[in-house]
């Protein structure tokens, strides 16, 4: 993309200059895959749930997130494990009664 905004075409040789780069990328992604598999999760059982409690799952953590990006307090690099998903929504509830508190004085 880049040579074809500074050359304004692409040619075979670009092509063939950017393999190095995709072949670093290849053994960084199997070297990742080997970790997970050999170190990181090496013969751990990881409860996933049925199809509900991973769309539960995945809800929660947006809606996580999304209130960290309204309300960027108690930021973290690593969050602690969520022992009761419902914990995730209390950001969110102060970012609803926020609102509303502006929202309800503008019409006053």
């Amino acid at each position: 993309m880049c040579i074809w905004w500074q050359t304004g075409r692409i040619r075979p040789k670009d092509g063939l200059l950017t393999i190095p780069f995709f072949l670093l990328s290849l053994a960084a992604g199997v070297t990742t895959v080997w970790f997970q598999w050999n170190r990181g999760i090496a013969g751990e059982s990881i409860p996933i749930g049925d199809y509900f409690e991973r769309f539960e799952a995945a809800g929660y953590a947006l809606w996580f997130y999304v209130a960290k990006d309204l309300v960027p307090v108690h930021l973290s690099v690593i969050y602690p494990r969520w022992e009761d998903r419902k914990q995730c929504g209390t950001h969110l509830d102060d970012v609803g009664h926020r609102h509303a508190n502006v929202v309800g004085h503008e019409h006053l």
